[in-house]
């Protein structure tokens, strides 16, 4: 915000009303309702990371009940809530909105209020992700007696000065970051699954205690694994260095379980004396282990603290940073010494047996594979990290419909064999699960059938199937031109729109779907409802590169599924 001109620094096109400073108990109010009467039994919590959640939720068991509750103040949807808990991310505690879409009850420690309509719920919300009200709270307000807890009075709390520009340009805003949001979320479901994918794989491409092979194996492998101590496969090197020309590795530049740096080691002072290692050595963090403090560098430098510096003799150093993974490397590691400093025992470790495959080729092939993973999990949390985009105002908001053409369906007659059996393919809602590909449909219909129904052939590879009644919002990518029943109203992208793009968010299409269906059989989107919905969408170029991410990412899965 430029104060000195009312303005922020970037701003969408049409806005130029000077911004206003409100203070925040003109537009609010305190709730001080109590839970008397014991109407509402759930407990909320307000976390910095999590936000408003139930505290079941967050403890996995409540910390208060029915007898003691009757004192705790009533949050509705929307309320807002300010926790005092200071944190690393919240340094003057965190304030959240209510998006549960119920009431419970939270602890009278906390302060909870209500906005009035002349300010935008979730404009205020974003605003208070930001650190525009910290300077206000450090100088009004302090740590307390307590020094995880911020103390500030609710009169002065209630001072607090808020930025706010007219209500169209809070709602266009408070738009934009819910998308942003969005597809936050989506990297990080992306980012999650691969987690969980990476881990099965270990699990599979490494033979389980007692067994011979592993579960699967790469096609043209066939010779038998076998068992062999860790100390037969690698040195362990323990040459001291303190050359400050040399990039140094401690704990806390490395990503826990992910084996990534995270920053840019050029930007450290050197001179501390560590191990030195080369280029293609595995670094394992050997205190607190359960940390997963792993790193495969391709470069040389020196490690520093609580590490080991394994050297490959007999196996493929990346098969090895693969093995160190594993949960039966794991298991033992963490059967260490000390309860305050647990550290890996070495004379354990080396002496225990490993199962490995005779063939180098096939180590490579397992390491290769799983790098190929490693790196789209660093993507998708990079992603995230730097919120999808770096100048998120450029996205346009659209309409669907000013993107793709919406299509129905329809369905031949069923009493007449002549319309049936055909060569063309007609989809119904129940054929589409978790494929991404539509490639083939259960039934077809003839030329005749198609001539005489309301269905409209829809192009390959540009149209995603959209179920629009009887389960809203089940997706694929046509591979083969086809048609389909009523059950549909599909987006047949335009030229300058990426089909995988709109395919990677159809989570917010179905969700926007969800909320304006109606009917009262069944819920239905109708294809002019469907249409109106406004997405952000970039250029043609940024939307292919992230379409073929997700692409790369959607082949992955299934291919190891």
């Amino acid at each position: 915000m430029a104060e000195k001109n009312n303005v922020p620094e970037i701003r969408f096109a049409g806005f130029t009303d000077p911004w206003e400073q409100r203070k925040l108990g003109e537009f609010s109010k305190k709730i001080t309702t109590k839970n008397a009467d014991g109407a509402f039994s759930e407990t909320f919590t307000n976390s910095a990371e999590q936000g408003v959640i139930s505290q079941l939720d967050y403890f996995d068991h409540d910390i208060t009940n029915d007898a003691n509750i009757s004192g705790y103040y009533v949050v509705q949807p929307d309320n807002f809530v300010y926790n005092p808990r200071i944190s690393v991310t919240a340094p003057c505690g965190p304030i959240n909105r209510n998006r549960l879409n119920r009431a419970g009850v939270m602890s009278p420690l906390y302060t909870v209020f209500s906005v009035d309509e002349s300010v935008d719920k979730t404009y205020l919300e974003h605003y208070f992700k930001t650190s525009r009200w910290h300077d206000f709270m450090f100088l009004e307000g302090n740590s307390g007696a307590r020094s995880d807890r911020f103390s500030i009075s609710d009169a002065t709390f209630f001072e607090m000065p808020i930025w706010c520009p007219k209500i169209p340009e809070q709602r266009a805003i408070a738009k934009q970051l819910e998308t942003m949001d969005s597809l936050i979320t989506l990297h990080q479901r992306k980012h999650d699954k691969l987690v969980q994918l990476k881990k099965s794989m270990l699990d599979k491409m490494f033979p389980k205690p007692g067994e011979a092979e592993p579960e699967i194996r790469f096609a043209g492998f066939t010779d038998p694994w076998e068992q062999r101590k860790l100390s037969d496969l690698t040195d362990r090197v323990s040459i001291q260095s303190s050359d400050s020309d040399l990039p140094q590795v401690e704990y806390e530049d490395i990503i826990s379980g992910e084996g990534t740096l995270n920053k840019d080691l050029r930007d450290k002072e050197g001179g501390k004396t560590g191990i030195k290692f080369y280029a293609g050595d595995v670094l394992y963090g050997k205190l607190r282990p359960y940390l997963m403090n792993w790193l495969y560098p391709q470069f040389n430098g020196v490690a520093v603290g609580d590490f080991w510096v394994l050297r490959a003799t007999e196996c493929d150093s990346s098969f090895l940073y693969r093995l160190i993974q594993t949960d039966s490397f794991q298991r033992l590691a963490n059967v260490s010494s000390g309860s305050k400093m647990p550290r890996a025992d070495w004379n354990l470790i080396s002496q225990s047996f490993f199962a490995v495959p005779a063939d180098h080729a096939e180590q490579k092939a397992i390491a290769k594979s799983l790098a190929e993973l490693d790196k789209l999990i660093t993507l998708h949390q990079r992603k995230r990290c730097k919120r999808l985009f770096t100048h998120p105002l450029v996205w346009e908001q659209r309409k669907l419909g000013e993107a793709a053409t919406i299509v129905g369906g329809g369905t031949p007659s069923t009493n007449n064999d002549a319309y049936w059996d055909g060569d063309i393919d007609w989809y119904s809602p129940a054929e589409l699960g978790e494929q991404v590909y539509a490639d083939r449909s259960v039934r077809r219909i003839t030329q005749a059938g198609y001539d005489n129904c309301s269905a409209t052939l829809l192009p390959a590879g540009k149209t995603i199937l959209f179920t629009s009644r009887a389960g809203i919002g089940n997706t694929a990518i046509l591979r083969r031109s086809a048609c389909t029943n009523q059950g549909f109203q599909s987006l047949v992208v335009d030229d300058d729109t990426d089909v995988y793009f709109v395919y990677s968010m159809t989570d917010r299409i179905k969700k926007f779907a969800e909320q304006k269906a109606s009917g009262s059989t069944f819920l239905e989107i109708s294809g002019k409802g469907l249409a109106a919905g406004e997405f952000a969408f970039p250029s043609k170029d940024e939307q292919t590169a992230i379409g073929s991410m997700f692409k790369q990412l959607d082949h992955l899965i299934t291919l190891h599924q």
